[in-house]
Order: structure tokens, then sequence, then C-alpha cells
């Protein structure tokens, strides 16, 4: 364990990742109608956070990771996106942490075989493994083929600490979401055809309203009409968001963002899918936040004139529940039977209880020992020795070496002689003083001839001594 965490660790030359050929559950850089409400019945880790300071209010909570921004009329892809930052690796970063004076969280996110890094609101990279990519994403330099480690600061926006999920029209300010020059044009694509009950509403909407008025209307409008938040939608057809608007109305958020994101286009307003996660769970013992697949989240990003960029959340507006208090408190409970929450280590808390320590055991193990990098153990030996020197880690390492060497030599000795009687122990600290006075007892040597080659030349004192300690020892063994 000393050497663990003291020897110096000296970084490979080299790695070489290997990719597995096992499916990984997660989110994908498409949406199509129905996926998010497949991860959502998925109670499996996508990443876990942990905060420097209070745990952020749940309704803030908004994991962003992916932009999709093509429409074919159904499906949502991630289309042609440049990168704010070339820098290549040619081996794979565990994650070097930068200090800052500002807020704080470190992610620690699950194998995925993506490179896709997950931050909220204001963030900005504090580890070396990350780069930061056009439109406010970030990426890994290298695919998470196994947990990954990484850390982000940020600043809580005045504005999110309002509960603005009820109001209207949701919408939080955004900053350094704007793509490189030339390239808005993505941002209002859209299928020349389809869905043309759609195209007359935004049409008549459109009419004498400014792009807030108009996005205030869509926003109250999922709110007014009869619109049901469910993992169960009904099936659509090709004109997928007529289908939903003036049919079905039954949806999950990639129904509501998609929808909203295809009106605003038609309205001229540039706008994106966002896909990504909302929420979590709060494991209080260890003082960390799970995020799982089932808190897999779409929204909307919308620009507006005078305001930049702001977030538009239409499932806030049908389901507020979802966001204020999560995935279960929306659900009906024939739905419930049919995801991860109907599992007894949900429902009960005493099982609940005991699934959240198994975690916290895990994640531990995974940060401090299947994570413990180069870097990780230059900020612990520079906490416990003042700074990071090889002269200063010998000397530690050596003490630290020699203590437990001395623990372990006081613990035999204790366990050697915890059985012996008075007489013996006696007669054992007799010898002790004899090797200090150059007088060592030889190997099969009995107590009686051992002071009898001693009287002829220990002082008196010691002779007298010694023989005391020989008749003790001897009247001890003739009783017995």
């Amino acid at each position: 364990l000393v050497l663990f965490l003291f020897f110096p660790r000296i970084s490979p030359l080299w790695t070489m990742p290997f990719k597995t050929q096992t499916a990984v559950s997660g989110l994908s850089d498409s949406m199509t109608p129905g996926d998010i409400s497949r991860l959502s019945k998925s109670s499996e880790r996508a990443f876990r956070v942990s905060f420097t300071g209070s745990l952020p209010a749940k309704h803030t909570l908004y994991w962003r990771g992916l932009v999709l921004d093509q429409f074919d009329g159904k499906t949502w892809r991630a289309g042609g996106q440049t990168n704010v930052s070339r820098r290549r690796s040619s081996k794979i970063d565990l994650g070097r942490f930068f200090e800052s004076s500002d807020e704080s969280y470190e992610v620690m996110l699950e194998p995925s075989n993506q490179k896709w890094a997950f931050a909220l609101e204001t963030s900005d990279a504090l580890s070396s493994n990350l780069v930061a990519r056009d439109m406010g994403r970030f990426e890994l330099k290298s695919e998470a083929i196994q947990p990954t480690h990484y850390k982000m600061k940020w600043t809580r926006s005045p504005t999110e600490l309002v509960g603005l999920v009820t109001a209207l029209p949701t919408q939080v300010s955004l900053r350094n979401k704007a793509r490189e020059s030339g390239l808005e044009w993505r941002d209002l694509q859209l299928p020349q055809k389809g869905n043309p009950k759609t195209r007359a509403l935004v049409e008549s909407l459109r009419h004498g309203r400014s792009d807030q008025e108009l996005v205030s209307t869509l926003m109250q409008m999922y709110r007014d009409q009869a619109f049901f938040y469910t993992l169960n939608p009904d099936p659509l057809g090709d004109d997928f968001v007529d289908d939903f608007l003036f049919a079905t109305k039954r949806g999950f958020c990639a129904h509501y963002a998609g929808s909203l994101a295809y009106m605003l286009r038609l309205a001229g307003i540039p706008a994106r899918v966002i896909v990504g996660y909302q929420g979590g769970e709060f494991n209080s013992s260890g003082a960390y936040l799970i995020v799982r697949q089932l808190d897999a989240h779409a929204w909307v990003e919308a620009k507006l004139p005078g305001e930049g960029w702001v977030r538009l959340d239409p499932t806030a507006m049908v389901a507020p529940e979802r966001i204020l208090e999560g995935l279960e408190n929306s659900l009906t409970a024939n739905e419930l039977n049919d995801t991860s929450f109907a599992s007894p280590v949900y429902r009960f808390k005493a099982l609940s209880w005991i699934r959240l320590r198994f975690d916290q055991l895990g994640y531990q193990w995974q940060k401090w020992v299947v994570n413990y990098s180069q870097y990780k153990q230059y900020s612990l030996v520079s906490s416990l020795l003042g700074e990071y020197s090889l002269v200063r880690i010998g000397v530690g390492l050596v003490a630290a070496l020699l203590l437990v060497s001395a623990t372990v030599i006081y613990w035999q000795w204790k366990r050697r002689v915890h059985h012996l009687q008075s007489a013996e122990k006696s007669y054992l600290r007799c010898l002790f003083v004899m090797r200090m006075f150059g007088y060592q007892r030889s190997p099969g040597e009995t107590p009686r001839t051992f002071l009898q080659r001693i009287e002829g030349d220990a002082p008196k004192w010691l002779v007298k001594y010694t023989r005391r300690r020989t008749n003790g020892l001897e009247q001890h063994y003739s009783s017995r």
C-alpha cells in the first residue's frame, strides 16, 4: 500500500487503446422519437459527479452533451461540426487537473467508446484530457474505453437559482454557443416538404409576432393544450411533427424538443436539439451525484435577437415534475412498472440505502485505485509533504516503511509473549538486559548453564539479577 501510494509513478512512453466490440448503452449522435425513451428504462450509470461546493438545484442540472442540427423530417442528427481546437495527442491522456479558485466539479465517466463529455452551462475545462469544440461542446482527447475522469470549473448563474421551470418561456441565457463563421445556415436547415399542418400553424402564429413573442406562444401551447408526458407514446407516421402536434399529443422529451426546434426553424429562428442528461440521484453518504441512463434528456437551444442563444425546454411546460423532481415522479404507475424504478432496490429504502453504499465503494475504488494516476500522486504527496520532490518522497517512503515494519514487529512480539507466564516474561527481559551488556545466551543453552558460564565474568549485581530470574523460571517449570 505504501509503495502504491508513494513510489514515483512513471507514465508510459505510449499507450495503445483497445476498443471493445461489446455494445455500450448510452446516447447516440442521432435522435429518433423513442431512442431516449428506451434509455429512460435503463438504470446503468452514465457518470458520477462530485462538487467542491453545495449541490446545485436539480432543475439546473442540464448536462449538455451532443448538438443535433440536421433534420430530415423524422430524425435529428449531428451534422458537420467543426473543431475549435485541433490539438492531437499520440497517447491516452488520463487527465491532469488544473487548479482554480472558482467552484468546480469532477466527473467520472463510465466507458462508452465515445469522446463525448458532459458539462453544465458556464463550465470551462480544468482537465488536460478535454478539448473545446464548436458550439460550446467539450470532448475527450480519446474514446472513453475505460472509466474516465475529468474536471470542470463553473459559476452558478443567478438566473438558474430561480424556479424558471414553470415560468414562460423557461429560457436560460447561454454563452459561447455560436458556430464558427459562415456556418450559421446549419441552424436553419429544413427538409423542403412534409408536415403541412405544422407549416400552416407556424405561418399563422408568426404573423405580427416578434421572435420572443412567438417562442412564448409556442411554449404556452405545450402547457395549455392536452399534451401528455409518457414513455409509451403512440406510433407516428411519415409526417412525424404533424402526427404528434395534432393527433397523438403524447410523447417523451425527444418529441417535444424535436417538434419545437422544427417549428422555430420554420419561423426563421435558428434552433437545434441538444441531447444529454438532466438531474441525477444524490448519494448523501459519498456526497456525489449519480447520473444514470434513465436521466437522458433532450431540449432546445434557440438564437433570439438581442439575447443570443437561450435554452428552452418544452418538456418542462408539459411535465415540470420531470425537471424539478426527476423521472420517477412524472410517470404513471403502469409506466413505472416498465422501468428500473420498479426494481425493489429502488422502491424500498433499506435496499436503496445498501445500493448507494455499494455504489460509493465502487466509486472510491475507481477514483483512488483504478484511476490513481501520476497527477493524483503528485497532489497527494504535495498535500502531505508540502512539495513534490524525489528527496522528500524517498525520506517519506523510508519513514513509512520503517513505521510499518516496526508496527508489524511489535505486533508479532506481542502475539509471541501474550501467552507467556510472568516468570517466563521476566526471564526474557533478563536476557534482553544481558545482551545489552554483551552476554548472549547461545542457542540450545539451558538457563542454568548460561548462569554458570557468566558467574566468573559478569559483574556481581548482574549475576545476582540473572540468578534470581533463573531460579524463578526453574521454580515455575517445577511447579507445573
